[in-house]
């Protein structure tokens, strides 16, 4: 199966996921907002599955680390408090 974002196939998973948080260089201002808005739904269901998977954990951690801007859709579900809190 063969993944495409922003009309650009993509090179593999890691590639996609970095994609998806990053962005492309020429993406258009509709575009980033679509990218942005899937980044924030994939961000939430990491973050709430990181409660029984370390590994959704360290993705949410790494997806905040990628988007430079922390999205928190509760004030004590970010990736950092649970990064403590597994600790």
């Amino acid at each position: 199966m063969r993944t495409f974002i922003g009309g650009h196939e993509a090179a593999g998973e890691d590639e996609d996921f970095r994609a998806l948080f990053l962005g492309e260089r020429d993406e258009s201002p509709e575009q980033r907002s679509v990218r942005q808005a899937a980044a924030r739904d994939v961000f939430a269901d990491l973050l709430e599955e990181s409660a029984n998977d370390e590994i959704a954990m360290l993705n949410a951690a790494y997806a905040a680390q990628l988007s430079s801007v922390m999205i928190r859709p509760t004030a004590d579900a970010s990736p950092m408090n649970r990064l403590t809190d597994a600790a």
